[in-house]
């Protein structure tokens, strides 16, 4: 059984401590300006440890109901095959799988970068999971310059556990209920890029002119 299928659920308390240490550390990258850049990189960053821990319990379902489970994401490019081991890929090679459009893949053969494979999934079997993905990651970008950095970011994530086993919906706790929520916002592309504030109109259309009896 998958390593986070084990895991205590995570805090409300203890979800908004590792945000908070994620964003300190994000801080220190000079390719992030302000929260404008870290708010997407650190909404894909949590989307890919969501979707990976649901698929993992799509995955234990199907097996208790003796059906077929086809991942919505292959090897290597999910989370528990490059982040989820501390001491896993980082620094440049990090860097190099996530942005290049070739490189060299967690298991040692060359393939598609992360962002390039996750943008090009397309849906053959009637479950748009693919097709949400591939929408998501082609509206957003990693910006981070320092790998190391990156890695540190990605592990604080990695201690976030939204579920231990296969709960029911109403056991879930308020962190997962969070998490899913953050998950479902993240669906739609334009919340994950920076948004410019609306101009008001300079022109106002005049107020409607009150008849005679309206007057209190």
């Amino acid at each position: 059984m998958p390593k986070s299928a084990n895991q205590q659920p995570t805090t409300t308390q203890s979800l908004g401590s590792l945000l908070k240490s994620a964003r300190d550390i994000m801080r220190k990258d000079k390719g992030l300006n302000g929260d404008l850049g870290r708010l997407p990189l650190l909404t894909w960053i949590m989307f890919l440890k969501f979707l990976d821990d649901l698929e993992i319990q799509r995955e234990q379902e199907a097996k208790l109901s003796g059906k077929k489970f086809k991942p919505a994401v292959e090897k290597p490019y999910r989370w528990r095959d490059w982040a989820a081991q501390a001491d896993g890929i980082t620094g440049d090679e990090l860097l190099s799988f996530i942005n290049s459009e070739e490189t060299t893949r967690p298991d040692g053969k060359r393939g598609a970068g992360l962002f390039r494979y996750l943008r090009t999934l397309a849906d053959t079997s009637g479950d748009d999971r693919r097709d949400v993905i591939s929408t998501v990651f082609k509206v957003v970008d990693n910006r981070m310059k320092i790998g190391y950095l990156l890695r540190d970011v990605v592990n604080k994530i990695a201690g976030i556990h939204f579920k231990r086993g296969i709960q029911p919906a109403h056991h879930r706790p308020p962190a997962q209920r969070g998490v899913r929520a953050l998950h479902r916002y993240s669906l739609q592309p334009a919340l994950l890029r920076p948004q410019k504030p609306q101009r008001q109109s300079r022109h106002h259309p005049p107020p409607a002119r009150r008849t005679r009896g309206e007057y209190p």
